[in-house]
């Protein structure tokens, strides 16, 4: 019998009492109605979204609150516009009218196909796909998409971001979105084996692709470049293929239209942690978010039912029909109530809300090479944690700990909920003597599927050594440049311009195994020897080292002189120069005791990913008075104070913090912690 799988630690599982509070006191649905949805299903495989994302859920109050447009019914923006990334051969399999067709009924709103992407075209000899783009005022341009290929299977992506940029020239003034749908394979970043598509919420764009959907496929969980084609009936492939598009499409122009996940019910609006979760789950909106998109739309929800009964109908999804047929039955007794009534033009007393000028991005899909984690429809409230104890906390201490302690301090962040940590260097022990037993850690630690576990490689020598362990090596790999001439000599003894052949040396070898690269640069804002480093230094190293191919960049304020000044006059500069912020992490040390400060104003500017360290171990041997990383124990405080998510347990990280404090015979440097602990004392 297979082991029980719970939901992730710190989700409670909404009681009736909540449910009742999510969907309101005045909701117009009856008991009987309510009771013919099912339960939110609980997870059965450790990839499962709710075994790995501790979600809020979105009440109907809240969406009153968040929704941009609610208040804004009178304006241009009434239609949903979808355009073709594809031939019409390769799109034959969709049946792109009948999926028009449905979106029309389940949003109850006009749908328009928009002739955006033509000429579009393989070149065999550069390996490149080339089309041309029609822009908002009709103009035309050709250009050729970004695209990665591999030589052995022929198989191509096209990088999404790219799509999106392209969108953002094309939107109609009408538009409520715009989403484009292709048949080819998506990726964002080099870390990525593919991902299924992008939204750019406060852009009203997105880019999807139903490549991976197509039942007749079996595909690799290991290289994004791997697939065969397996026997399908064909009447039996068009009914999934349809089934899956629609329940794709529509979930993801309900997040355009500010639907979040939902945790009441099984609901179309759930979330997935992989595909066969994807497939499984409901192709209708719960009682909810139902009531959540009358409101939007004002529609008569019997007549969308119906409408809808019809399209399930007729093209046989069975179960769908089923279930459509007992709600119908329900609703008709009771039409008196389950009437949606129209807004007036003045709006209600309780139409309050607040503009939601913030960017949301869903990105879903994305499974990480060499493990087994699927992340899929991640909200713009999730931030990742890279944990960066091991490596830049211990090289920094004073206290040479133990080879087995170090393994048993990986196992015991891997507990915590942490899905990135950086375990150790491959640098020479006579530059950093703690990280000596480089291969002996990352051989030694259990590794929890997951979680991707790094290393930092600054020459050939380290990636090579990383390489020959196989299994037992590092899921991606790091390297590091510094913005001031003078810290990069002391640091690693050479130029920052020889640093970056080095490292393009390595990014080379990555490449070539498909092995993702993060970047790091030091001294963002500060030097020890050069003093204030301007934006203008930093901008182009990180774009030479998104060229290189890093998939994301952390911005380290080495030695903690930053101010939230500082920050946002550099992530301005970088945004400026056309780099995405949701490609750069933040890594502060507190010296000055700005830190949290600091990474406050980058989540705020956007940023989604900020390096810590537990207990606030580290420092700079090379910055005199330097302390360490900020504490991740404050940053989740932080976090969870701001109602952002991360997946990760305060209460046991602060365990792994005080293992680790006690083994260097030092102080907790987490504020946090010392008061949690102060606390369990009492």
């Amino acid at each position: 019998m297979s082991k029980p799988v719970k939901f992730v630690r710190g989700f409670h599982e909404p009681k009736p009492k909540d449910i009742d509070k999510a969907l309101g006191n005045d909701a117009p649905f009856s008991n009987e109605f309510k009771t013919s949805f099912n339960s939110l299903p609980k997870p059965t495989n450790d990839l499962d979204w709710l075994a790995n994302y501790r979600e809020k859920g979105q009440t109907y109050a809240q969406f009153l609150d968040q929704c941009p447009f609610l208040d804004d019914r009178s304006s241009l923006q009434e239609y949903i516009y979808l355009t073709l990334l594809d031939n019409d051969d390769r799109l034959s399999i969709l049946n792109i009218d009948r999926l028009v067709d449905y979106t029309k009924r389940f949003f109850q709103m006009e749908v328009k196909l928009l002739p955006l992407f033509t000429n579009i075209t393989w070149n065999d000899k550069k390996r490149t796909l080339a089309c041309t783009v029609k822009g908002r005022n009709n103009s035309t341009s050709a250009t050729t998409l970004r695209t990665r290929y591999d030589s052995i299977t022929g198989h191509s992506q096209i990088c999404v971001n790219h799509v999106l940029n392209l969108l953002k020239r094309s939107v109609p003034s009408d538009a409520r979105c715009l989403v484009a749908i292709t048949l080819h394979d998506l990726y964002s970043d080099s870390s990525d084996l593919f991902i299924a598509g992008l939204a750019q919420g406060n852009c009203r764009i997105a880019a999807f692709s139903f490549f991976r959907y197509d039942p007749r496929l079996e595909i690799s969980e290991e290289f994004w470049y791997d697939w065969k084609i397996k026997r399908t009936k064909s009447k039996l492939m068009s009914t999934i293929i349809l089934l899956r598009s629609c329940r794709l499409l529509t979930h993801e122009i309900g997040h355009l239209l500010g639907i979040d996940h939902c945790i009441y019910y099984d609901c179309l609006m759930n979330g997935s942690g992989h595909l066969e979760e994807d497939f499984s789950q409901s192709l209708f909106l719960c009682p909810v978010d139902l009531r959540k998109l009358s409101k939007l739309v004002d529609f008569d929800v019997i007549q969308r039912y119906e409408q809808m009964l019809d399209f399930c109908t007729e093209n046989k999804f069975t179960d769908e029909t089923d279930v459509l047929t007992k709600r119908l039955e329900i609703l008709k007794k009771e039409k008196p109530a389950t009437q949606t009534k129209k807004r007036s033009n003045n709006g209600d007393e309780n139409d309050k809300f607040n503009i939601l000028d913030t960017e949301i991005i869903y990105m879903f899909s994305r499974i990480i090479p060499s493990s087994s984690i699927s992340t899929i429809r991640r909200s713009s409230n999730f931030v990742r944690i890279f944990e960066v104890g091991p490596r830049d906390g211990l090289q920094n201490e004073k206290t040479q700990v133990p080879t087995p302690i170090k393994v048993e301090f990986v196992n015991r962040l891997s507990r915590t909920g942490l899905k990135f940590i950086e375990v150790t260097s491959f640098v020479s022990p006579k530059w950093v003597p703690q990280m000596g037993d480089h291969v002996e850690v990352l051989a030694a630690i259990d590794r929890i599927p997951g979680i991707r576990y790094s290393a930092l490689t600054p020459n050939v020598q380290g990636i090579n050594r990383v390489l020959s362990l196989g299994n037992k090596g590092a899921d991606e790999i790091a390297i590091f440049s510094a913005a001031s001439e003078s810290f990069s000599k002391a640091n690693i003894n050479c130029s920052i311009e020889t640093s970056l052949q080095r490292f393009n040396e390595v990014t080379q070898i990555a490449r070539e195994k498909n092995l993702p690269v993060r970047g790091s640069i030091s001294c963002t804002v500060g030097c020890p020897y050069e003093g204030k480093i301007k934006p203008s230094q930093v901008v182009p190293l990180v774009e030479k080292l998104f060229d290189m191919g890093c998939y994301e960049i952390a911005l380290a304020d080495t030695i903690g002189v930053g101010t939230p000044k500082s920050i946002k006059e550099l992530l301005q500069a970088i945004q400026s120069s056309g780099i995405s912020i949701n490609k750069l992490a933040i890594h502060c040390h507190d010296t000055y005791g700005q830190a949290i400060a600091n990474i406050a104003q980058a989540l705020d500017m956007g940023i989604r990913c900020v390096d810590s360290s537990v207990a606030g171990l580290g420092g700079c041997p090379y910055a005199k008075g330097a302390s360490g990383n900020v504490a991740t124990e404050d940053v989740l405080y932080l976090l969870e104070g701001l109602g952002y998510e991360t997946g990760v347990d305060l209460n046991r990280l602060i365990d792994v913090g005080q293992f680790i404090t006690n083994v260097l015979k030092r102080e907790n440097m987490s504020k946090v912690a010392r008061a949690i602990l102060s606390k369990r004392q009492n």
